[in-house]
């Protein structure tokens, strides 16, 4: 029932960096995994609203709530 969950297809850039290479698992710290996933939604919907963010409007909420998150759990705020 679950069997299309367990595929990497759609892991980020920043996730892959803490994917091991020969058994590819995640590893690292929960705090860096967590930022790695949001900076890899973060990604896509900046891919996503591309240049026009008022396309549909709460596109640019989550947006912009996304990367208010990293800078809170990055301390920068």
């Amino acid at each position: 029932m679950t069997d299309h969950l367990k595929t990497n297809d759609i892991m980020g850039e920043n996730l892959k960096e803490h994917q091991h290479p020969q058994w590819g698992s995640i590893l690292g710290f929960a705090t860096e995994i967590h930022l790695a996933v949001l900076k890899d939604e973060l990604s896509e919907w900046k891919r996503r609203l591309k240049d026009d963010p008022d396309q549909i409007p709460y596109l640019g909420y989550i947006r912009d709530t996304l990367t208010s998150r990293i800078k809170e759990i990055e301390g920068n705020d």
